[in-house]
């Protein structure tokens, strides 16, 4: 499966921005631009964060962010079951955490997500208390374990090969 950050952020901004009577602020910069996305995933990198894989460690700016963004949000613990189909089963989320880690400024979040065909997803946020500075979302494969570095290097020859 070839990343698509174009078709990608279209998915998410579409999704994000069809939702109606949001109250989470919206002044956040989906970041589209290849050399922003660059710069961003410079300042994670070095970065110092906790390994989390639980939902609630997701900070709720961020959580109340993705369900505005595109609707209910449910997401299953590391390891914990979820529906990977898209027949509605057991009430369990169709997502599932692979990989979770935060400091006070920065989220980055990969999961697994059911349907027609499940996908792996990737989003990064820069926040403060108040505020989601900046978001980036897109979806591939990662191939090996999903650690911080492999997302890192993933991201980064994703956007060499553009």
């Amino acid at each position: 499966m070839k990343f698509s950050l174009p078709t990608a952020l279209l998915l998410f901004s579409t999704i994000s921005f069809a939702q109606n009577n949001c109250k989470t602020t919206l002044d956040s910069v989906f970041i589209r631009d290849t050399n922003v996305l660059l710069r961003f995933v410079d300042s994670l990198a070095v970065q110092n964060f906790e390994i989390k894989n639980k939902r609630k460690d997701i900070p709720r700016l961020v959580l109340k962010a993705l369900k505005c963004w595109g609707g209910e949000f449910r997401i299953a613990d590391v390891g914990k079951p979820f529906n990977p189909t898209d027949v509605v089963w057991n009430n369990t989320p169709r997502r599932r955490i692979k990989f979770l880690t935060a400091n006070d400024k920065y989220l980055i979040l990969a999961f697994e997500q059911g349907g027609i065909a499940k996908t792996n997803h990737l989003a990064l946020f820069e926040f403060t208390k108040k505020r989601i500075q900046k978001v980036w979302s897109g979806y591939d494969y990662i191939f090996g374990e999903t650690t911080r570095e492999n997302i890192m290097d993933h991201i980064y020859m994703s956007i060499k090969r553009k």
